[in-house]
């Protein structure tokens, strides 16, 4: 049985979000080898991110996703982004490309 990915979007995110308003789609995916690979979608409504993580959850192993509307953060700003310092969950990650990834805050 496959296991569901964390869902690392904002509550308050979706909760304020217009069907039409543009965000940036992030997947973190983990490879046959196990490393964790990580994927940024820009330009896409919440709708639109959440058909492609079914698409992908029933395609890869998909371990979290999150969606980051435009209005909070540009894809420019995501791709670009670094991160670090330690971690014990993913929300201890201030950064909004970031993922809690053995102890450390990081893209990948």
């Amino acid at each position: 049985m496959a296991i569901s990915p964390r869902n690392l979007t904002d509550n308050a995110w979706v909760q304020n979000a217009h069907d039409d308003d543009l965000g940036t789609a992030i997947y973190w995916i983990r490879d046959d080898d196990g490393n964790l690979e990580q994927f940024f979608v820009p330009t896409v409504t919440r709708e639109r991110s959440e058909s492609l993580t079914r698409e992908f959850t029933g395609r890869w192993n998909l371990e979290a996703y999150k969606w980051v509307p435009e209005l909070v953060e540009s894809s420019t700003s995501l791709v670009g982004s670094l991160c670090g310092g330690r971690c014990n969950t993913d929300a201890d990650c201030v950064n909004n490309a970031c993922i809690c990834e053995n102890g450390h805050c990081t893209k990948k």
